[in-house]
C-alpha cells in the first residue's frame, strides 16, 4: 500500500503538467456558470446542457491523460502528455457522457432513499424550509435560530446531518474504481459500474 501510494505521488510530481487542464477548466467553467444561469428559464437549461457536455469533453480529454501516464509513465519529455487531451474526448466522449449520466441518477437515488430512510428512523425536524433557508444568511442568525430549538430538534438535526454524511461516503465509496473501470477494462458506461463496483468488493 505504501508503496502504492510513494508511486502515486511520484507520477504525479512526473506529470504536474496534469494540473493544467484541470485549473483552465475550473476557471473557464466557473466564469461560464456566472454568466450564463442569469437569463430564463430555456436559457438556463441550454447552458446546464452545455456545462454537462464540456463538463463529458474534460472527463474524456483528462482521464485519457492520466491513463495513458499510468500506462506509459518513462516518457521522456513529459509535457507531452498534453497532446493527447483532443484523442481522448474523441474516443472516450460518450463513455464520459454515460458515466456523468449515471452518477448523477445513482446520487439521486440515494438521495430519496436516504431521504425515506431518515423520515422513517428519525422523523421530521419540524423545522420550515424558509426558516432554515433565513437562519443562514449570517452567523448571527443562524446562532438565534439553533439557539431556538429544541433538544429533540436539535438531536434530530444532528442525525439528519450524520445520515447525510454517511450517505455521501457510501455513494462515493461505491463510484470509487467507476472511472478507472471505464479507462481501463471497458468503455460501456453502464458495463463498467458493475466493473467497478465488484472491483471494489
Amino acid at each position: 500500500m505504501l508503496k502504492c501510494l510513494k508511486e502515486s505521488f511520484n507520477c504525479t510530481n512526473k506529470y504536474i503538467i496534469l494540473a493544467t487542464p484541470l485549473i483552465l477548466f475550473s476557471l473557464i467553467s466557473s466564469l461560464y456558470m456566472v454568466f450564463s444561469m442569469n437569463g430564463n428559464l430555456i436559457s438556463m437549461l441550454i447552458a446546464i446542457i452545455l456545462f454537462f457536455l464540456m463538463f463529458s469533453a474534460f472527463l474524456a480529454g483528462w482521464f485519457y491523460m492520466t491513463a495513458n501516464v499510468i500506462k506509459n509513465g518513462d516518457r521522456e519529455d513529459p509535457n507531452s502528455i498534453l497532446k493527447e487531451f483532443p484523442a481522448g474526448v474523441g474516443e472516450y466522449m460518450l463513455s464520459a457522457m454515460g458515466l456523468l449520466f449515471n452518477t448523477l441518477v445513482i446520487m439521486i437515488i440515494m438521495t430519496i432513499a436516504s431521504y425515506f430512510i431518515g423520515m422513517k428512523l428519525i422523523g421530521s425536524i419540524g423545522i420550515s424550509p424558509d426558516a432554515f433557508s433565513k437562519s443562514l444568511e449570517s452567523v448571527e442568525t443562524l446562532k438565534a435560530f439553533l439557539s431556538s430549538l429544541t433538544a429533540i430538534q436539535l438531536a434530530k438535526l444532528n442525525y439528519w446531518n450524520l445520515l447525510i454524511f454517511c450517505t455521501m461516503i457510501f455513494t462515493y465509496f461505491l463510484l470509487l474504481f467507476y472511472a478507472p473501470a471505464i479507462f481501463f477494462k471497458t468503455k460501456n458506461p453502464f458495463k463498467a459500474l458493475f466493473v467497478g463496483i465488484k472491483d471494489i468488493f
